[in-house]
């Protein structure tokens, strides 16, 4: 009793391998696992190997047969004869697209799908002819039948081995050894696609936050704040010559129409400009057009007795703003302007700050921009290493191993 409790409380042997060992390990204990099957495998095709040597020997035969009966009509014995040589080819083309396989479980199983698809055809290709021969050479063409029929029950009995449980167990953890082989060799390659993405992230975001630093200190320098109050100065500038052109088209405005009819009825050009272009046309006009033609224009209102005497008014009201002394007055503030304007500009154009800035900026747009794509790259990579599952496939296998071989398999990387 004693002796039997060690025998069935005995821990089955603890074996701890490489994944690369695992196959050459498993093949090992298979074989003497499935010795009877892969006797009984190798008996089959023993038996079709001699069944389709038996066929070609009946062919031979069937090609050499001679009619008994003589008196058969010229016409008959030469369609025998069309059909014996087409029935013979199609016989041999059957032989060499059946060709045995090695004692390989999923060689055997293609061969016994292919040797079906082949039986098919050869039936419907042969059916005719074969039924033709029969009626001349009965006892060859059972013969060959028979020995077709031999072959067929050799893959039939190959089929039902494949298809008995330690087989099928066997082939299942054939195909997931070499699945995880392959998602093995996977791994190692996103490892170190994602060991150098890691890395290339981290010197990335280095080179940002180097260039973010280097931005924030050419900000926060003097030399910066000088080109930000420079650049505030020229806009205060551009502000003050518009206000300038604003004010004079306002004087401008309300004499629209007067004006343009004595452009028209002297043709001076210049003076059609004050209406689109005050600002810059008083500065062109060096002769003081404007005022000559406000004189006029002032003189055609009090002549005018169709005007009314309010509208008169008004009129010259406006003309009356218009004095040698506020346009001169105009001219000399935009002079003043435009020299301080253009002494800010060429100060601003000698500065580096808007080159350095800017190519800071672009710097920091272009790491960000890759630092992007870097990232989603990674994340991909990390999605197809997570999707592997290479520990869960390991552990099944372990069990599935485990029971085949009788051992407690552990599977290391």
């Amino acid at each position: 009793m004693d002796f039997l409790k060690k025998l069935f409380s005995r821990k089955p042997e603890e074996v701890s391998l490489n994944h690369i060992e695992l196959k050459d390990f498993f093949e090992e204990c298979a074989k003497d696992s499935l010795k009877d099957e892969i006797r009984a495998i190798k008996d089959i095709l023993k038996k079709a190997k001699d069944a389709k040597i038996s066929l070609k020997e009946k062919l031979e035969t069937l090609e050499k047969a001679e009619l008994m009966n003589k008196n058969i009509p010229e016409r008959e014995i030469h369609i025998m004869e069309g059909n014996r040589t087409t029935y013979i080819s199609k016989m041999y083309s059957f032989i060499e697209n059946t060709k045995l396989p090695e004692q390989e479980f999923a060689a055997i199983e293609v061969f016994c799908e292919n040797f079906q698809k082949e039986l098919v055809l050869l039936n419907a290709d042969t059916g005719k002819g074969y039924f033709i021969l029969k009626n001349f050479f009965d006892k060859d063409m059972a013969n060959i039948a028979s020995s077709i029929k031999d072959i067929e029950t050799c893959v039939k009995e190959l089929k039902s081995i494949l298809n008995e449980d330690k087989i099928t167990s066997y082939r299942k953890i054939v195909a997931k050894i070499r699945e995880l082989n392959e998602s093995s060799i996977k791994k190692e390659t996103l490892d170190d696609e994602l060991k150098r993405l890691d890395d290339e992230i981290k010197s990335t975001d280095a080179k940002k936050s180097n260039y973010e630093t280097k931005l924030k200190n050419l900000k926060e320098g003097e030399e910066f704040q000088i080109h930000l109050r420079m650049e505030t100065d020229k806009k205060e500038l551009l502000d003050g010559i518009e206000k300038l052109n604003s004010r004079l088209n306002n004087m401008i405005k309300p004499l629209d129409k007067e004006i343009k009819k004595i452009s028209h009825d002297t043709g001076d050009k210049l003076l059609s400009k004050y209406l689109d272009e005050p600002l810059n046309t008083l500065i062109e006009d060096k002769d003081s057009t404007i005022l000559k033609s406000i004189d006029a224009i002032r003189q055609n209102v009090e002549s005018d007795n169709d005007l009314k005497e309010k509208q008169k008014e008004k009129l010259l009201s406006y003309i009356s703003e218009f004095k040698r002394e506020t346009t001169e007055q105009i001219k000399k503030e935009y002079n003043e302007l435009i020299s301080h304007k253009t002494m800010v500009e060429e100060l601003l154009s000698r500065s580096s700050m808007v080159m350095d800035t800017k190519e800071l900026e672009y710097q920091i747009e272009h790491v960000t921009e890759k630092l992007k794509r870097l990232k989603h790259e990674y994340h991909e990579k990390k999605n197809l290493l997570d999707k592997l599952k290479i520990d869960d496939k390991a552990g099944d296998l372990e069990q599935e191993i485990s029971v085949f071989t009788q051992k407690k398999i552990s599977i290391n990387f």
